[in-house]
């Protein structure tokens, strides 16, 4: 058995309290083509690696990166939910950029967009290229589709599209994806093919140096050498893993997925059962879900809902950037669903959907989100 961790000061559950180590050249990376975007040189960068890598924190800091200099960031979040409309991630990219129209041209997309005649989907396509580049025409602008690897193989093919019809366009776009496990063989193709015409960033495991670093920097003392071996082992080196290992302050004698999945359920139950209904419901709305839309979903008042999403922001497990709340790894969203039975998730979608359908300022983004909770309850209720 391993020996305990001791306490450390660093309060390892604050958002970002693992700093980033040993990205450097991702940064650089990132930075050169935000500076290329802004010249009007169409940038792209892939982040591609297994979960818990720091794919995701890198995309953020590359939307933090670019919003100092200026640019306007959208962020589309790709689901393998079967309620989830083709081309989901583009439709809230399009809304977030101000493209109503286009975002609302995409929901008339079928199932079929990846294998339609192609003048049908290239006029789909354009329509949705046209728009973000006026977008672009106004403000530089900065887009993200996080767990590409997640959605449908027709959001990838507007991605690589956009990437291909860009190229002189004072954009950047940043595609971020798993390249490990059970990828979808027509997704990993597009992956292949989006990555040939962009900065390949695969960040690697942390070295025994970095870990040292970290461990360092928040005990205030260096490591015994066989303590920081024992590390390596139990982490391989996985930003995500090291969270976690530091929050749970125990060390066990094995490290798997399985396992640190076992330490992300553990923080979701440090919550109360109410804290860990508002939780699931944001998991299953998405990251720009309204505190009054939580309310009405989770049948709780809008007071109660705050309370939830501070108590889960000091927990870790959520990241708040004004009215948005974003979950700190999508595990912890894949948790948060999964701990729901089957009649309560077909509860949430089904008034998230009339909610939704219900309010009076009607959008692109609300509209395709009616069409994505009814399609997901309508999968649920089969499974009933």
């Amino acid at each position: 058995m391993y020996p305990r961790l001791i306490a450390t000061p660093i309060d390892f559950h604050a958002p970002g309290a693992l700093p980033l180590v040993e990205r450097h050249a991702e940064i650089a990376a990132l930075g050169a083509a935000i500076s290329a975007a802004r010249a009007g040189i169409g940038s792209v960068v892939c982040l591609y690696g297994e979960g818990g890598i720091g794919k995701t924190r890198l995309a953020r800091e590359a939307v933090s990166m670019a919003r100092s200099a200026g640019m306007a960031c959208a962020w589309g979040e790709a689901s393998s939910d079967g309620g989830v409309p083709p081309l989901w991630p583009w439709q809230s990219v399009l809304s977030q950029l101000g493209c109503d129209d286009a975002s609302v041209a995409l929901e008339s997309v079928g199932p079929s967009v990846a294998t339609e005649v192609a003048p049908q989907r290239f006029n789909q396509f354009r329509t949705a290229v046209d728009a973000l580049c006026q977008a672009a025409a106004r403000q530089p602008i900065l887009v993200v589709i996080d767990d590409a690897h997640a959605g449908d193989p027709g959001a990838l093919l507007l991605a690589r599209f956009a990437v291909r019809s860009m190229r002189a366009t004072p954009a950047m776009i940043v595609i971020a994806a798993r390249d490990t496990g059970e990828v979808d063989s027509d997704v990993r193709s597009v992956l292949d093919d989006i990555a040939r015409d962009a900065t390949l960033l695969k960040p690697a495991s942390l070295s025994r140096e970095a870990l040292a670093s970290l461990l360092s920097r928040g005990t205030g003392a260096e490591l015994a050498a066989g303590h920081l071996a024992q590390l390596v082992d139990l982490t391989r080196g996985v930003p995500l893993f090291v969270h976690e290992l530091l929050t749970s302050r125990a060390v066990g004698s094995t490290m798997t997925v399985e396992s640190v999945r076992a330490l992300l359920d553990a923080r979701l139950r440090q919550l109360s059962p109410t804290q860990r209904r508002v939780v699931a419901v944001v998991a299953l709305l998405g990251s720009t879900a309204s505190t009054s839309l939580v309310g009405v979903v989770s049948a709780l008042r809008t007071d109660d809902v705050e309370a939830a999403l501070r108590a889960a922001e000091a927990a870790g497990i959520i990241v708040r950037d004004g009215h948005a709340a974003r979950f700190s790894h999508d595990l912890l969203a894949e948790a948060a669903v999964e701990a729901l039975s089957v009649d309560e998730r077909w509860s949430a979608h089904d008034r998230a959907a009339t909610a939704l359908y219900n309010y009076s300022a009607v959008n692109a983004d609300r509209l395709a989100g009616v069409a994505r909770h009814r399609l997901a309850a309508a999968s649920l209720r089969r499974t009933r």
